[in-house]
């Protein structure tokens, strides 16, 4: 699809840039954008037309001109004062607005002072953000930094490609100040990253702990349920919010580590409780009684079950079977479909 610049130059600009940094450094597809091609270096014109093509976005140094241009090969350009290339790193895209690089290890003892994209440049990230996540699945407990709003964990499209395992899409490239084209920077990229549209997930890992590397994805099914609810909270302007699921419910029986690995999230605080739909962002208000009948659904593995979980969370039995298959039909109606057997609902 072809991107839009938009009619304001100052807003649209500096929106068009932040959307196009958000899927350079997680992978994740834009609607506007085919791919995103960050040059570190100023020599844009000798290889931007020869690795772009229309509907890609060309991240370059203000040096190389305008913002808002189109190249012969149609990719658009955006500009940027600043680089992105070390921990500590930092961008200028205008409007005041400016984006922070932090290693994911150094994230926990840092101050979050502006939009940060946090890196898993090696092994040893990898280990430390799979060891937070273990922690926040037995205790409820999440590293603060990265519940911020402001933050932005990079690679997002490989962990998702691991856990589902499918290739990786190659939609976001990054040219380095000597001219190499690698997928990520510091990393080697495999041969034909620049042309191919996916690439394995072996071939990501390679330089970064390999197999060992990877399984620690793989090892936990929820992963991206446990990204989701980083994200969630985030939005949510972080805070004391309790996830179901994770260490905790809120009918206070025990939870099922790793039963659920994407989904709904059921969150609360006090007397706010929320169902919340990760991908499309939409949240449902509920009195605590339908907050406990909705937990019930999504860790039951039968409507029986549901049932009698929601009942030992203090709900009345009677007319209980009814009153949660009504629920799902209800939720069914605005297209959310939770618990055993919501299919047929």
């Amino acid at each position: 699809m072809r991107n839009s610049i938009g009619s304001d130059p100052a807003v649209s600009v500096a929106r068009a840039t932040s959307s196009a940094i958000h899927q350079w450094a997680t992978g994740v597809q834009s609607v506007e954008t085919s791919r995103v091609i960050l040059f570190q270096g100023s020599d844009l014109d000798r290889q931007a037309d020869r690795l772009s093509r229309t509907g890609d976005v060309i991240l370059a140094p203000v040096a190389s001109g305008s913002p808002g241009r189109r190249l012969p090969s149609g990719a658009s350009v955006l500009t940027y004062e600043g680089q992105l290339v070390d921990a500590g790193d930092v961008m200028h895209i205008g409007r005041g607005y400016e984006i922070e690089f932090q290693d994911y290890l150094a994230v926990p003892f840092s101050p979050i002072n502006r939009p940060t994209v946090v890196r898993l440049s090696s092994a040893e990230d990898w280990k430390a953000l799979a060891a937070d996540a273990d922690e926040a699945q037995a205790t409820g407990s999440f590293i603060t930094q990265m519940t911020s709003a402001s933050v932005v964990l990079a690679d997002r499209s490989v962990i998702d490609a691991v856990a589902e395992r499918v290739d990786i899409p190659v939609n976001r490239l990054t040219v380095d100040h000597v001219g190499d084209v690698r997928y990520w920077p510091h990393e080697p990229s495999p041969e034909g990253a620049a042309v191919n549209e996916a690439m394995p997930t072996a071939a990501y890992f390679a330089a970064i702990g390999g197999e060992a590397t990877e399984r620690l994805v793989r090892e936990r099914p929820w992963f991206q349920r446990y990204l989701a609810a980083l994200r969630v909270i985030g939005q949510e302007g972080g805070g004391a919010w309790s996830i179901s699921g994770f260490g905790r419910t809120l009918g206070g029986s025990a939870p099922h580590p790793g039963s659920r690995t994407t989904g709904e999230l059921l969150i609360w605080r006090e007397d706010e409780h929320l169902l919340v739909e990760p991908d499309s962002g939409r949240r449902f208000k509920l009195g605590r009684e339908t907050a406990i009948a909705v937990e019930a659904l999504l860790e039951a593995d039968t409507l029986d079950a549901a049932v009698d979980r929601g009942a030992s969370a203090g709900l009345a039995r009677r007319g209980l079977h009814q009153r949660i298959t009504d629920l799902q039909g209800r939720l069914a109606d605005v297209g959310v479909a939770i618990g055993p057997e919501a299919a047929a609902v």
